[in-house]
């Protein structure tokens, strides 16, 4: 007798964990075919579906029936069936918590039919963690997606590596826009493998042209190849790293030697020597002499100091002689 008794008790311990497993998941199969079944829309998106259990039990782990529960399994034994969806119909008409609603009014409020302190008449709003957000919904404002964590509801920013919905929009870590620019969610594309990427932000400095290895941010600027090899904007002669470069330096020529002195007017170094115009020893510094001539041709007539004396046209005795100045 004694052995057989430790036989049943084993037989128990086994066997207890699958009745409940059985208990649980019929539970669930309750809860989706009800949500499935699409005769109560009000509910999606609502407390209905994070504490699902309440919806026939006391408590959010199951345990004992509430009163709209008990009506349903009424209902089961009753008809000898387990129609989740005709079991809740037919119980419609009901106001199984007795608070002067029936359990269809209850229902399309999306409160719970089967306790009384909630119901389309009340105010009832549940912020279990304080973070001014309640699972209700609708006039309680946008539903917090977990009420146990105070740093989820709806007024929380994403965080991009933590698996957890944080501003429950029905989006985590990078399928979420707030992660778009997140370190956590940018891959690096380094095509050219230059040790620079395309996308910047947390990848570093942009890599204009991710097929060259030779340009990148981190390359000196050839000056006269037509490329951004520093990937700052400019190009060659244009990009100041390319002062003084032999490539970018002026085409320097003789200061008023070939056009009788218009260069020395031009406020141009023509001849590269630093000095411009009056002040270079080529336009006749101190001496006025510029190479050029006065009182000759058209020059009295051209608004020019040919001559670099300081006079200009009639005004220079050069050209007291000239048809244009008599």
């Amino acid at each position: 007798m004694k052995t057989r008794g430790i036989v049943f008790a084993l037989i128990a311990l086994i066997a207890a964990p699958l009745l409940f497993a059985g208990v649980a998941e019929a539970r669930q199969a309750m809860y989706n075919n009800l949500m499935r079944s699409g005769i109560y829309p009000a509910l999606y998106g609502t407390k209905f579906e994070t504490f699902r259990c309440l919806w026939c039990h006391v408590e959010d782990q199951a345990g004992p029936r509430n009163p709209y529960g008990q009506d349903m399994e009424d209902y089961f034994i009753t008809n000898n069936t387990w129609d989740e969806t005709a079991a809740a119909i037919a119980i419609e008409p009901l106001d199984s918590d007795g608070d002067g609603y029936t359990n269809i009014e209850e229902l399309n409020a999306a409160t719970w039919p089967g306790f009384a302190d909630d119901n389309p008449g009340s105010s009832m709003c549940t912020d279990l963690d304080n973070d001014g957000f309640a699972i209700e919904g609708g006039t309680c404002g946008p539903v917090d997606c977990n009420d146990n964590i105070q740093s989820i509801n709806p007024a929380a920013s994403e965080i991009c590596d933590d698996n957890i919905d944080n501003d429950c929009d029905g989006t985590v870590d990078c399928q979420d826009n707030e992660c778009t620019n997140d370190a956590a969610c940018i891959v690096c594309t380094d095509s050219d493998s230059d040790s620079y990427a395309v996308e910047g932000y947390s990848c570093g400095p942009v890599d204009c042209n991710d097929n060259d290895l030779s340009v990148n941010p981190g390359a000196v600027e050839h000056c006269s190849d037509t490329l951004d090899n520093d990937c700052d904007g400019l190009i060659d002669c244009s990009d100041a790293d390319c002062n003084g470069d032999v490539a970018c330096a002026p085409a320097c020529i003789p200061e008023a030697s070939q056009e009788k002195g218009k260069k020395c007017k031009d406020g141009i170094d023509n001849d590269c020597d630093d000095v411009i115009d009056a002040d270079d020893p080529d336009c006749g510094g101190d001496t006025g002499d510029t190479g050029g001539i006065e009182g000759k041709g058209g020059t009295c007539s051209d608004g020019i100091d040919n001559d670099g004396d300081n006079l200009v046209d009639c005004a220079d005795p050069d050209c007291s002689r000239s048809k244009a100045c008599k």
